[in-house]
């Protein structure tokens, strides 16, 4: 968890310019649009900013635990352990994939899409008289479980899965329904505890071209939507609590992308013996544009980049060094200048509209294992005039020790969650998991 939050930075960063062989909405070179004005802040004073923004992150995901929808899934969870019938039944269904009833992925897929929802439907019901959930049958397509909270003795809750379904003509799964909508909700009492709603549209023969989601956990919420044509691709995602945004992160792409005409471009290519030029300005019509963001709480990393403008760039060089009329250490040069040209990748404050940091490529001189030089790669922060440019790793190497005892007392606390369940082990000490699978053999 330390590795990933102190370095996501360098990741993705890497990431928007490797995958700047990808996009931008427009036409608009990034170069004239750099982001917003730098911070006046200096660079140590940033890191104090960054690691507060890890902290308040982690801060906030630990008021999940105190929700009533999370103390009384916990519960569900437990009595779920409980009861003997329904666990066996769910162990029955994977022994039934795995034994051959339903052989492989794409039969589960391929069968009619209502039948298996109606061969789960169902009505749970807990009885403490039996310590067990009384199963019973349902028309609707839904699974409904009526139990109790922690300290109820009646069954106050309610949580309920419901599906819609829509006809499509999907010429690759094979099927005529898919769902349109899924819905969820926990009640405790009168309350609704959590919800969730998801969302989908298809295209023509069948393909998904608009996925929306949201769950609702008090004043948590998680939303995401993902939509794709011939023109574009896009992702979205946020976390938040109420009007702070804890987590968020989305891209998007730009361009010709039917599937045949890229995938005609592929296959020529891949039948060249030599590179033939305007192959790259070509490609750069497929995929004109990329752009991105990825942000904690204030701290948000926003990059876009124009790749049809960088490949036409690139296309000449691509040439001169097929033809051995640079060094590959030139071309490597031009490589890395033309990126920083035509993608832009900074740190930023979202609430002040601020900049960090500039992302930028740059060369290091390394020696091989056998003694050889070669240039690497590397990403390193320019904070604006009048400062010194850092690499991005010698710069989260240190200055974040409160984030990381964070981050380890947060790892500790989330093992003790998941010990508290007793999740992993049964009553008589030994692995869930080994006698559900000594089950499923056995079937």
């Amino acid at each position: 968890m330390k590795t990933i939050f102190k370095f996501s930075v360098i990741a993705l960063s890497a990431l928007l310019i490797v995958t700047s062989c990808k996009k931008d909405d427009d036409d608009k070179k990034p170069d004239d649009s750099k982001g917003p004005a730098f911070s006046s802040k200096t660079p140590e004073e940033h890191k104090a900013s960054i690691e507060q923004a890890g902290i308040e992150f982690i801060n906030q995901l630990k008021g999940l635990e105190t929700t009533v929808a999370m103390e009384a899934m916990e519960n569900l969870a437990d009595l779920m352990d409980e009861s003997k019938s329904y666990t066996k039944s769910i162990v029955t269904s994977v022994a039934g994939l795995k034994s051959g009833k339903k052989s492989n992925l794409k039969a589960l897929l391929q069968s009619p899409l209502r039948e298996e929802i109606e061969e789960m439907a169902v009505i749970l019901t807990w009885d403490p008289s039996i310590g067990d959930f009384v199963e019973t049958a349902t028309n609707e397509l839904m699974v409904k479980v009526l139990f109790p909270s922690k300290n109820s003795t009646t069954n106050n809750c309610e949580f309920r899965l419901t599906f819609e379904l829509t006809s499509i003509n999907d010429q690759y799964l094979e099927t005529n329904e898919a769902p349109s909508k899924i819905s969820a909700f926990l009640k405790v009492g009168s309350t609704t505890a959590m919800s969730m709603t998801s969302n989908f549209a298809y295209t023509s023969d069948g393909l998904p071209s608009s996925i929306s989601s949201e769950i609702t956990i008090d004043t948590y919420k998680w939303a995401v939507s993902a939509s794709q044509s011939t023109s574009s691709v896009g992702y979205t995602y946020s976390f938040t609590k109420g009007a702070t945004t804890l987590m968020g992160s989305g891209f998007q792409v730009n361009g010709n992308l039917n599937t045949t005409d890229i995938e005609n471009f592929v296959e020529r290519v891949e039948n060249m013996e030599a590179y033939v030029s305007g192959t790259a300005t070509e490609a750069g019509t497929y995929v004109r544009s990329v752009s991105m963001h990825y942000q904690i709480m204030d701290i948000r990393l926003a990059g876009n980049a124009n790749t049809q403008n960088f490949a036409k760039a690139i296309d000449p060089y691509l040439v001169q060094v097929d033809n051995d009329q640079i060094t590959n250490e030139q071309f490597e040069s031009q490589l890395v200048t033309l990126i920083n040209t035509h993608a832009n990748v900074y740190l930023m404050y979202q609430s002040v509209n601020q900049k960090i940091a500039d992302a930028e490529l740059y060369l290091t001189s390394r020696v091989d294992y056998w003694g050889d030089t070669y240039n690497a790669p590397n990403v390193r922060f320019n904070f604006g005039p009048n400062t010194t440019p850092v690499d991005v790793e010698v710069y989260f190497s240190e200055g974040f020790e409160s984030l990381e005892s964070e981050m380890a007392d947060f790892a500790e606390y989330i093992t003790s969650l998941f010990e508290s369940l007793d999740f992993y082990n049964g009553d008589d000490g030994h692995d869930d998991w080994y006698y559900e699978e000594e089950y499923i053999t056995s079937y």
